[in-house]
């Protein structure tokens, strides 16, 4: 399981270790994520970069954006939530992240990613992203949808890209 000291390792924001406390605290059922009782309003300040993804239950396997703070919509500038990930992001690393969330789907595992990434949804962004996505599952504990915390910084920030399953 999860633990705090793994993601105070790899990432210097207290709050993607407040908010993987509050999910560690609140939301864990037998090392299983529960939607059903998130209140992710008593998590300060941090809503505006929280996001829930349903993962489509075909052979697809789609993500649809449920919920997106503020920043997240600024980003990309328009409301995401109804949207699909893979109709929304067009950038050049577009596998690398489709496929991190897809890891988190199939290993049942958190991921951590910090990626410098570019897109182009009619002004081109250069951007250094750090996430970390849980796994949420239902009782036959297939994933039914991604939670997460989402940093958007200026892509000149120097420092390496990682990407960690934990």
């Amino acid at each position: 399981m999860i633990n705090i000291q793994t993601i105070e390792q790899v990432s210097n924001s207290p709050d993607f270790a407040s908010f993987s406390r509050f999910v560690i605290n609140n939301l864990i059922e037998k090392t299983v994520v529960k939607l059903d009782i998130a209140d992710f309003m008593k998590i300060p300040g941090l809503m505006n970069r929280v996001f829930i993804i349903d993962v489509i239950p075909d052979k697809t396997r789609k993500l649809q954006f449920r919920y997106t703070g503020t920043m997240l919509d600024k980003e990309f500038d328009m409301n995401l939530m109804g949207h699909y990930f893979e109709d929304v992001y067009t950038g050049s690393n577009r596998d690398l992240i489709i496929g991190s969330l897809n890891d988190v789907i199939t290993t049942h595992q958190v991921s951590y990613l910090r990626q410098h990434i570019v897109w182009d949804n009619g002004v081109k962004k250069s951007r250094l992203v750090e996430r970390i996505t849980f796994p949420v599952l239902d009782e036959e504990e297939n994933v039914t949808h991604l939670c997460g915390i989402i940093t958007f910084m200026p892509g000149s920030i120097e420092c390496p890209d990682i990407s960690v399953m934990m």
